[in-house]
């Protein structure tokens, strides 16, 4: 490629009658203001004094003032070359990865979704944070590649180059904690389906479970330390790969330093605590046989297919980084490295680890659902040993209007909210034990007090019959003539010339709120 060529310093060429101008693609330049800015000509038709860079060919042609100021200048770093491979094979893979944030937000949705009330012990993000992590590393490929597209089009190399080696970097970790959190919330649904059939199957002070505890905290430090050893570091070096001497001096150097071999190996060792925690388990959750090709056949027919599949992809991702580390022809800081490698090696595993997830993650039902369908499962082995028969769904005390016309139906409407007697049974219906057949008072007999017991009788109270009664306000009067009323309790006679009062028998007073 011609933005690859050496660059190489060229002399001016003094022009005029004293030698103090010197013409450059057809444009006189003062050889003097060139001189006093520092600005230098080199192979690679560019004039730069190491803080600007002007193209100075074809149709570049500007102009410089005395004081420093350029006229009709373009600089050095734009897009002037055609897309060339390393474009095309970003485009393509930009697209990819653009396409599977559609699919994880889809599979997020189902997988993400509640279902049965959350439990303290299994919490509703832990299934979701292997679709986040999958969500962030699509989106460093996305921004990664697309920008990698300007690294064949820029004339002389700036920031794409360094995007793209950024963000590529930054998918490690990513990828590191995606295939992670699959692998540790696979172990954690396998516990979740014992202890919703046995609640005491899985203690939590046992040496599963502080296993299980500390494993997560080894693994995210060193995904942290991966992290702080690759990304916060001088990324402008790796930009200087306009001649020979910059890259074997300025841009080698920083690719190859100690903090990226550091990272490299750091990366390795979470992979390691991966594929311990499969190991663990399998071990705990599956329990296989005794003997080594008894393990072996326990471990092909017991691990997930998924996990064994995308640990082997990202086993291969760090493998080209450890390579990358140490040396420069493979690496993708490198301008004009063959593709190959940092695409079929760095980003080829990645996406098919998501393309994978998404693939289960679709044939695969919600745990929440699959914890309903056991429990009903076992609800049925349940009652079949109690020898309890349940009536089928469709059996219904009303089963009959559900295969009435039209008529029909409108004519029960109707019975429903009319009156007569199908009311009347409907009503009876309804209520449990029936209509309550209240006694119809006689107007002439008191309404008892609620409050008040009646004596037995030959019991004693508080006062004569006589004298209560007349003091309550169901106490009626039955005329002017006088009248004779014999008491019920003392067999005495009342006589009165106005009104006779209606004896009632005694009452006992049970509180104060009797007086």
């Amino acid at each position: 490629m011609a933005h690859l060529s050496p660059r190489s310093l060229v002399p001016f060429t003094p022009s005029g009658d004293n030698g103090t101008s010197t013409t450059i693609n057809d444009v006189t330049f003062s050889l003097t203001a060139l001189q006093h800015f520092n600005y230098t000509l080199y192979s690679n038709h560019t004039l730069s004094n190491g803080s600007k860079c002007y193209l100075i060919f074809d149709a570049f042609k500007p102009h410089m003032l005395d004081n420093g100021t350029w006229i009709n200048a373009t600089t050095c770093y734009i897009p002037y070359y055609g897309i060339s491979v390393r474009g095309k094979t970003s485009i393509v893979f930009g697209v990819l990865f653009g396409l599977s944030i559609m699919f994880t937000l889809m599979n997020l949705k189902k997988h993400g979704a509640q279902y049965l009330r959350e439990d303290k012990r299994f919490r509703l993000v832990g299934r979701r944070w292997q679709w986040y992590w999958m969500l962030f590393v699509a989106a460093c490929a996305m921004i990664s590649l697309f920008t990698g597209v300007d690294v064949d089009r820029y004339y002389l190399q700036q920031m794409p180059i360094i995007l793209q080696s950024f963000f590529f970097m930054l998918m490690v970790p990513g990828a590191l904690a995606m295939v992670w959190e699959g692998t540790r919330h696979w172990g954690s649904w396998q516990e979740r389906q014992i202890v919703d059939a046995d609640p005491y199957g899985m203690p939590q002070d046992d040496r599963r479970s502080k296993v299980e505890f500390w494993l997560p905290l080894v693994f995210y430090l060193f995904a942290w330390l991966n992290f702080f050893m690759t990304i916060p570091r001088s990324w402008t070096p790796i930009q200087k790969q306009n001649t020979p001497e910059q890259m074997e001096f300025i841009a080698q150097p920083a690719a190859t330093n100690i903090r990226g071999k550091a990272g490299a190996l750091l990366a390795v060792c979470a992979w390691i605590v991966i594929v311990f925690s499969l190991q663990h388990s399998l071990q705990v959750y599956r329990q296989p046989a005794p003997g080594l090709f008894n393990k072996i056949g326990a471990f092909i027919r017991a691990c997930p297919t998924k996990l064994f599949l995308n640990i082997i992809l990202l086993g291969v991702r760090l493998g080209y980084g450890i390579v990358a580390a140490w040396n420069w022809d493979f690496s993708i800081f490198r301008q004009d490295v063959m593709i190959g490698w940092p695409f079929g090696l760095g980003y080829a595993p990645i996406l098919l680890i998501i393309i994978a997830y998404n693939v289960w993650g679709f044939t695969e039902e919600n745990e929440d659902k699959q914890l309903i369908k056991q429990r009903t499962a076992r609800g049925r082995v349940q009652d079949a040993e109690l020898n309890i028969v349940k009536k089928p769904n469709w059996w219904s005390r009303n089963m009959a209007s559900r295969f009435a016309n039209d008529d029909e139906r409108l004519r029960n409407m109707t019975n429903e909210v009319g009156g007569g007697r199908p009311t009347a049974r409907n009503i009876d219906r309804t209520i449990e034990l029936g209509n309550m057949n209240i006694r119809q008072r006689s107007s002439s007999r008191p309404a008892e007090d609620p409050f008040r017991d009646e004596s037995p009788p030959g019991g004693r109270g508080v006062g004569t019959g006589a004298s209560v009664q007349a003091q309550r306000p169901g106490a009626t009067r039955m005329g002017t003539d006088a009248a004779s009323v014999r008491t019920e309790m003392t067999g005495q006679t009342l006589t009165s010339q106005t009104t006779n009062v209606e004896v009632q028998p005694q009452q006992r007073i049970r509180s104060m709120l009797d007086v």
